[in-house]
C-alpha cells in the first residue's frame, strides 16, 4: 500500500512537470521542479566523458527516475515503471539566457518492454517540430522529419518492428518528390532520385548483407539513357562511362592503396586498349573531382577482353607525372613479368637496358645521354599521357537511410 501511494505521488509530480510545458513563453518551455525530499537521491560516478552528473532517484529499492547532466548543457530525465522498465525519456535543451524554464528537446514514450518506441518527438530550440514518430497498428514505426518551419514534411520513413527499413521518401519544400528508398522482396534497398521535371537522374541498389556493395547508375536528361554506372564497396569504388567518343572508360578508386586507375576499351568490342594508374592527392575528393598524378600506363595489343589482355609495354613516369622514367617490354607471349626494362634520361634517350623477371640474368647495359634509343621507348600517343575529358560526376554520398535506428 505504501509503495502504491508513493508511486501515485511521484506520477502526479511527473505529470505536473509535463504540464508545466504549457507556459506562455513557448510551447516547449518546461520548469524543472522535482521535489527531491519525496525520494532518495543517489549520485552515480559516471565514467563517461560527455556526462557531468548522473543522479538516480529511488522509492525504497525501486528506481523511479534517472537524471543525467551533459557537458553540452543538455539534461535528460528517464522515468521508470514499478518494474523498472523505462517508461519515458524527457530531454531538455541547455538553459538559455538565464531563463527560469527549460526548453523541451526530446520526448520518447516506450512500450511495456521499456525498449520499443511507442512514440517520440524532437523539437528545435525555437520550439518548432524537428521530427516525430509513432507505432502503427501493423507494428511498423513511422517517423516524419520537418523543414525548419516545423510543418512542411521533408522526410517520411517507415520501419519494420525489427527496425529495418520499409521505405523512406524525401520531399522538397514545394512537395516535389526527390528520392524514394524501399526494401524490395529480396530485402535489397532500392533507391531512386528524380529531377524536378520528374525524370530519373540516379538510382542504386544495396544488398541486405553487410559486406555487399552498392550498384547504380546516372541517367541522361531523358531519364532512360545511362550516362554512367557505378559500384561502391568497402575496398573499391568505380564509375564507368559506357561510350565516350567510341571508348568505354572504367574508373576505379582503390581505397586501401589510395590510387585511381582508368581502363580504356573499345566501346563496341570491349577490347582493352590501355590502362592508366594515378596517385591520389588526399587533400581532394576521392572521385572524379580529385587531383591525381599519373604514375604508369599499360598499353595493350588490342585483342581479347578485360580479363584476357596482352601487354605491349608498361610505361612508368617520374614524380611530375609527365616525364617517362622507365619502360618495361614483356618477352613472353604468356607472362608479363619477364622482359626488358629500359631506364630513360629526361631527354628521352636510353640510360640503361636490362633483363628483369624470374630466373633471368640482368645483363645490364649502360649508355651515355643521347647515344642510344629504340622505337619501343618512344611515347608519341597523347591519349596515353592524359586523362580523357568526362563529366566530373561525384560518387554519390550513399549514407543509406537509418536502417537500424529511428533517428
Amino acid at each position: 500500500m505504501f509503495k502504491t501511494t508513493w508511486r501515485l505521488i511521484f506520477s502526479a509530480l511527473a505529470l505536473a512537470f509535463l504540464l508545466s510545458a504549457c507556459g506562455s513563453e513557448s510551447p516547449n518551455m518546461v520548469r524543472e521542479d522535482f521535489p527531491q525530499k519525496l525520494s532518495t537521491r543517489v549520485r552515480i560516478n559516471s565514467q563517461k566523458p560527455q556526462e557531468v552528473d548522473r543522479w538516480v532517484y529511488m522509492n525504497g529499492d525501486v528506481k523511479t527516475l534517472e537524471q543525467i547532466q551533459y557537458v553540452d548543457g543538455v539534461t535528460t530525465y528517464v522515468f521508470f515503471r514499478p518494474d523498472e522498465t523505462a517508461e519515458k525519456i524527457i530531454e531538455l535543451h541547455p538553459t538559455q539566457n538565464g531563463e527560469e524554464k527549460r526548453r523541451l528537446k526530446t520526448e520518447v514514450i516506450f512500450e511495456a518492454d521499456g525498449l520499443a518506441y511507442a512514440s517520440h518527438k524532437a523539437l528545435r530550440l525555437d520550439g518548432t517540430l524537428l521530427k516525430e514518430g509513432r507505432r502503427m497498428e501493423d507494428r511498423t514505426y513511422s517517423t516524419i522529419t520537418y523543414f525548419d518551419d516545423g510543418i512542411t514534411k521533408q522526410r517520411v520513413s517507415v520501419y519494420k518492428p525489427d527496425k529495418s527499413l520499409v521505405s523512406e521518401l524525401l520531399i522538397d519544400r514545394d512537395g516535389t518528390k526527390l528520392q524514394e528508398t524501399v526494401t524490395d522482396n529480396d530485402n535489397y534497398l532500392v533507391s531512386k532520385s528524380w529531377r524536378r521535371d520528374g525524370t530519373i537522374w540516379m538510382q542504386y541498389k544495396k544488398p541486405p548483407y553487410s559486406y555487399g556493395g552498392v550498384t547504380g547508375a546516372y541517367y541522361e536528361a531523358d531519364g532512360i539513357t545511362i550516362k554512367a554506372e557505378f559500384s561502391m564497396t568497402g575496398w573499391q569504388n568505380s564509375i564507368s562511362f559506357p561510350n565516350v567518343s567510341g571508348k568505354r572508360l572504367d574508373f576505379s578508386f582503390e581505397t586501401r592503396q589510395k590510387r585511381m586507375s582508368l581502363l580504356v576499351s573499345d566501346s563496341a568490342s570491349g577490347t582493352p586498349l590501355y590502362q592508366q594508374f594515378y596517385a591520389y592527392d588526399e587533400k581532394t575528393p576521392f572521385d572524379l573531382r580529385g587531383t591525381y598524378t599519373l604514375t604508369s600506363v599499360e598499353q595493350y595489343e588490342g585483342t581479347g577482353n578485360r580479363y584476357n589482355r596482352k601487354l605491349v609495354r608498361r610505361i612508368t613516369f617520374g614524380v611530375d607525372g609527365k616525364t617517362v622514367a622507365k619502360i618495361f617490354v614483356p618477352q613472353s607471349q604468356w607472362y608479363d613479368y619477364n622482359g626488358v626494362e629500359y631506364t630513360l634520361y629526361p631527354s628521352g634517350f636510353i640510360q640503361s637496358k636490362k633483363n628483369v623477371g624470374w630466373n633471368t640474368q640482368p645483363n645490364q647495359q649502360n649508355f651515355a645521354d643521347g647515344a642510344y634509343t629504340d622505337p619501343i621507348v618512344v611515347v608519341n600517343q597523347p591519349e596515353l599521357l592524359q586523362m580523357p575529358q568526362v563529366e566530373k560526376l561525384s560518387l554519390p554520398d550513399i549514407k543509406m537511410p537509418e536502417v537500424y535506428w529511428y533517428w
